[in-house]
């Protein structure tokens, strides 16, 4: 009977535990499918649209810079005006990828301040990248992408 006793503490233990650890693969996860949110992000379509006009510029001006080399009259003319562009294109390359990396930053900040709202707003205890999930997952995409462009809309509003 002892014995019998022990076994049933030691049973009840194992199920305390084993049912205590069922709850905690009982999460509430949600996936994003990422490429989609930046796709359809109002505000990142403007920054990549933005972008391509100053990248055009840079190619616009790489292409006046060859014509003007290639109109130099004197060796030491052409040495002097190729250095004189070189600095010009560098500080122009550098303001260019210093803007990209600033924008793309505050999207990025952007997206994932929206996709914690909307995971608290869900009661979400993990949220996963869509490509990474085989099955299951609440889907926030949509929910993501209305918060992110209904505020850009406000922002935009208020200017």
């Amino acid at each position: 009977m002892k014995s019998f006793k022990k076994y049933l503490i030691v049973f009840a233990a194992v199920t305390t535990i084993g049912l205590s650890g069922l709850h905690a693969f009982a999460q509430q996860v949600g996936v994003v499918d990422l490429d989609r949110v930046v796709n359809n992000y109002s505000k990142a379509q403007d920054v990549s649209a933005d972008l391509k006009v100053k990248e055009a510029e840079l190619q616009k001006f790489l292409a006046d810079a060859q014509k003007q080399l290639k109109d130099a009259t004197s060796p030491v003319e052409k040495k002097n005006l190729e250095n004189k562009l070189t600095k010009q294109f560098k500080t122009k390359s550098d303001e260019f990828k210093d803007a990209q990396i600033k924008q793309w930053k505050q999207i990025e900040d952007n997206i994932f301040s929206a996709i914690e709202t909307v995971s608290k707003t869900n009661k979400l205890d993990v949220v996963l990248v869509k490509s990474s999930v085989l099955y299951g997952g609440t889907d926030l995409s949509d929910q993501i992408l209305n918060l992110l462009n209904t505020s850009a809309q406000t922002s935009t509003d208020k200017k």
